[in-house]
């Protein structure tokens, strides 16, 4: 994403959780923050989950999680056009923190669509675990398919009902009046993104498989990444997901799933609604994909 392949970042590393408690090695998760406002803008952090460890079993009913703000920007030094970075420490509270899985389903159309979520639902399941022991917040978004939870004749055997538990809580919040995102950042005032989704014979929307045919499979969120009672599903809309952020009052929003220059930049619970409503929104670098065929700009795999 925005400059993401001038990122000299090492690699996300999840390490193994053993028993009830997180595990004594540090778990490194390198995130990035967009800036809507300036073009090719970004801010990584660092979160050391490993440093926060005592704290969050001591009883506390926030964690203070410490973490790295790393600006990075397109620049003039020394006559010429860099990137230039910055990094300074910063804290966020976990309860005033939320992690949104973002259309994480059980199938799609671009069958390597599928196996690159596939392989990010791992990492995204053990981030979320992780997070939930922290106390953050877990909103799944699946858009289309928030149907199955809302009405499903399989729950009822373990929920006791038709509607999930983590739908349950949500439809049962009174609803707020929102602010329009689109009054603080104009649709024609977004930053044009490098990874561009065009739809031709070769290339259906940034699909990188050959012959895809672009039809609607996916039923529900995939089984990989499980949604726990404790968490909450959104639905596609506004009313909401501003119902959720502002009932445990939320000011960080972490993004991971799928596609980063699609549905996480213009579905209703995006980024750009988080960042029109003040909030902080921020892009899990290692847990999200891009809908990108490598023939176009920038001209690089997905694995850079």
């Amino acid at each position: 994403f925005w400059c993401v392949n001038s990122c000299h970042l090492h690699i996300c590393v999840f390490q193994q959780y053993e028993n009830a408690g997180l595990s004594q090695q540090p778990c490194i998760i390198l995130l990035m923050k967009i800036d809507i406002r300036h073009n090719l803008c970004i801010w990584i952090l660092v979160i050391h989950l490993g440093a926060v460890h005592e704290v969050a079993f001591a009883g506390s009913r926030s964690v203070l999680l410490p973490v790295t703000l790393r600006t990075q920007s397109l620049g003039w030094r020394s006559g010429q056009k860099q990137w230039i970075v910055s990094e300074t420490p910063a804290v966020f509270e976990t309860n005033e923190t939320a992690i949104v899985v973002v259309d994480m389903w059980d199938a799609h159309w671009c069958k390597a669509s599928v196996d690159r979520a596939k392989t990010l639902a791992l990492p995204i399941k053990q981030l979320l675990d992780a997070a939930r022991k922290l106390g953050i917040l877990i909103i799944h978004a699946p858009s289309e398919v928030h149907d199955f939870y809302d009405n499903n004749t399989a729950f009822e055997a373990e929920w006791g009902g038709t509607v999930h538990p983590s739908r349950a809580w949500v439809r049962a919040l009174p609803g707020r009046r929102y602010p329009h995102p689109n009054s603080t950042i104009p649709y024609t005032k977004w930053p044009r993104t490098p990874f561009q989704s065009t739809n031709t014979s070769r290339d259906r929307f940034g699909c990188d498989s050959p012959n895809a045919r672009e039809f609607y499979p996916w039923t529900r969120q995939t089984e990989l990444v499980p949604i726990l009672p404790e968490d909450a599903i959104t639905k596609n809309t506004f009313q909401d997901f501003y119902n959720i952020v502002k009932n445990r009052n939320i000011q960080n929003i972490l993004y991971t799933g799928v596609h980063l220059n699609q549905c996480l930049m213009r579905r209703q619970f995006s980024i750009v609604t988080a960042f029109g409503w003040g909030l902080n929104p921020v892009v899990c670098r290692e847990v999200v994909d891009s809908m990108y065929h490598p023939s176009h700009p920038p001209y690089v795999s997905h694995e850079r």
